[in-house]
């Protein structure tokens, strides 16, 4: 058996491009292109890898435990739900970006977070998230 099959919905190429450029554009089209465009491509890029990326993690965890879970429509649903309002209360909350802000660069690498209302036109990548997604889906059978 494959050992990537329960993840192939992450590890397509279509998610795989888009965290490349997500480093590309955060680690160098930011700075020798700085503007509109390159503002909001990591948004729109993280919202729609983001997500996938949380639901492999939860099947290749769940799957050490049972062996028959698969990547399913409410686990998408609720990946993209939780990651979509973390993304609106970082984008809103000043006081809280500061907060993860401080916290990430003291204990990671140091970033710098800029965000404004029209950060949330990113929301939509999640239903491009959710469409690209959806045809990955484990149908099971009766005879299953």
């Amino acid at each position: 058996m494959n050992s990537f099959k329960p993840i192939h919905f992450f590890i397509h190429p279509v998610p795989l491009a888009a965290v490349v450029l997500t480093a590309v554009n955060d680690h160098f089209l930011k700075y020798q292109y700085p503007g509109l465009i390159t503002g909001k491509l990591s948004d729109f890029t993280g919202l729609f890898y983001f997500p996938l990326f949380v639901c492999a993690i939860v099947v290749l965890v769940v799957r050490l435990y049972r062996k028959d879970y698969v990547f399913n429509r409410r686990l998408l649903i609720t990946a993209l739900v939780a990651t979509d309002v973390v993304f609106c209360l970082f984008k809103l909350n000043s006081a809280l970006k500061s907060l993860f802000v401080d916290w990430f660069s003291h204990q990671v690498f140091t970033i710098a977070v800029a965000s404004d209302a029209t950060d949330l036109i990113a929301l939509s990548a999640s239903v491009a998230c959710y469409y690209f997604a959806s045809r990955f889906f484990e149908v099971k059978t009766i005879a299953e």
